[in-house]
């Protein structure tokens, strides 16, 4: 897809590789919060805006749509119930139809829970496209930052105090990528654990003893 993090991270990575190196060789001040960052999170800024890069928000929003036209059509089944019919097997017939009817178009049935799961896919196809655009502005700042040149002429530099800046730029360009994920994360969580409609769904047969006399099928 093409967005601001599309267009950034390739542009970046030059910056951030060199920042993974620096503090994978020379580790961050210590108590900075790129440790703590680090922790949680379990990816370094450069493998993150990587992975990040990599999702592709557009693709869950064409799958949600397709999901949408099985339900439209899902709720506009029904099955052929003539009233023209009746006995034992016009009772079993019209149990079945019944059955299935509500199955698939029912308030509990197959076409409600394909609504459910295009919602589902719209609401991570959401996050993930606030997550990429988060991330697409904390990556303009740190690039634009004096902390980008320091963490950028690092190799080149024999001087201890100089390394020692750049070491601590890139410790403060990590956190600030970091952040986004690290706040987002919640969010994950929370959709994750939600409620869903998305449970299995049984079949459930009518007996048909049960079917009345509006349900008849009287064979002429």
């Amino acid at each position: 897809m093409s967005d601001a993090l599309a267009k950034l991270a390739p542009v970046a990575r030059p910056l951030l590789e060199q920042g993974d190196t620096l503090l994978a060789t020379h580790g961050a001040p210590p108590g900075h919060e790129i440790w703590r960052l680090l922790g949680a999170l379990g990816v370094t800024p450069a493998a993150l805006v990587a992975t990040v890069a990599e999702l592709e928000p557009d693709r869950l929003r064409a799958a949600a749509a397709r999901v949408r036209e099985q339900e439209r059509a899902y709720g506009r089944l029904g099955l052929p119930r003539p009233r023209a019919w009746e006995g034992a097997a016009a009772r079993q017939y019209a149990a079945v139809a019944q059955s299935l009817t509500a199955h698939v178009s029912g308030d509990d049935g197959l076409a409600n829970r394909l609504a459910a799961t295009a919602s589902y896919v719209d609401t991570w196809a959401e996050w993930q496209q606030r997550l990429r655009d988060e991330l697409a502005r904390a990556l303009a700042g740190v690039m634009s930052s004096a902390d980008a040149v320091a963490v950028l002429v690092a190799p080149a530099q024999a001087d201890p105090a100089a390394l020692t800046a750049a070491v601590a730029a890139a410790a403060r360009i990590g956190a600030a990528l970091l952040r986004v994920a690290h706040e987002l994360a919640q969010e994950c969580r929370d959709i994750v654990a939600a409620p869903s409609e998305m449970t299995q769904l049984t079949f459930r047969r009518v007996d048909a003893d049960r079917v009345g006399d509006e349900d008849a099928i009287r064979l002429s």
